[in-house]
C-alpha cells in the first residue's frame, strides 16, 4: 500500500517512492523481440504466450527485463545510454537467454532494454544497482510482472 508523505514522494515500508516515477514504470509497455514478433510485457499481468514458451525451451522460470539508459532516471544522451546499455549486454552475454527490447513509456519515450531468462530475484537487485537503475521488471512462469525497486526490493504488481 503507497501512503501519501510530500507532493512528490510516498512512504512504502519506510522507503521513499517518487509516486510520478511509480506511475510511469507501472504504466510502461515493455516490449520483447522473439523470433521476428513483439511481446508486450505489463506489470500486474502473465507474460505472452510466446514467452512462456520461450522461457520453457531454455529452461528458465524466472527472468529480469532491465536496461542501463538513463540511470536514476537522469535523462543522458543518446551515446550515453547506448554505452551504457552496451556495457549491461556485455555484463548479461550474448546467450539463448537474453533478448532485446525496448521500454515504451505512455508518452512514445524509449528506451533500449534486455529481457533476460534464469535470473533471480536477488541477482536482479544486484543487476539493477549495478547499472544504476531504480527498477527493474522481474517475474517467474505463470505468475504476473512485478515492479523490483533495486534498493529495497520491494515489489509491486
Amino acid at each position: 500500500m503507497i501512503l501519501p508523505c510530500e507532493p512528490w514522494v510516498s512512504m512504502v515500508d519506510g522507503k521513499e517512492i517518487n509516486r510520478d516515477l511509480h506511475r510511469v514504470f507501472m504504466s510502461t509497455r515493455y516490449t520483447v523481440m522473439l523470433d521476428g514478433q513483439t511481446c508486450d510485457i505489463r506489470i500486474g499481468e502473465k507474460l505472452p504466450p510466446a514467452l512462456e514458451d520461450f522461457l520453457h525451451r531454455v529452461g528458465q522460470s524466472n527472468w529480469i527485463y532491465v536496461t542501463a539508459w538513463n540511470p536514476d532516471s537522469r535523462q543522458l544522451s543518446l551515446d550515453e545510454n547506448r554505452s551504457a546499455q552496451a556495457r549491461l549486454r556485455r555484463s548479461v552475454g550474448y546467450s539463448e537467454l537474453v533478448l532485446d527490447g525496448i521500454g515504451i513509456g505512455h508518452d512514445g519515450w524509449k528506451e533500449e532494454s534486455l529481457f533476460v531468462a534464469g535470473v533471480t530475484l536477488d541477482q536482479a537487485a544486484t543487476l539493477g544497482l549495478e547499472f544504476e537503475q531504480l527498477c527493474v521488471v522481474v517475474g517467474e512462469t505463470g505468475n504476473p510482472a512485478k515492479l523490483l525497486y533495486c534498493d529495497s526490493k520491494l515489489t509491486f504488481q
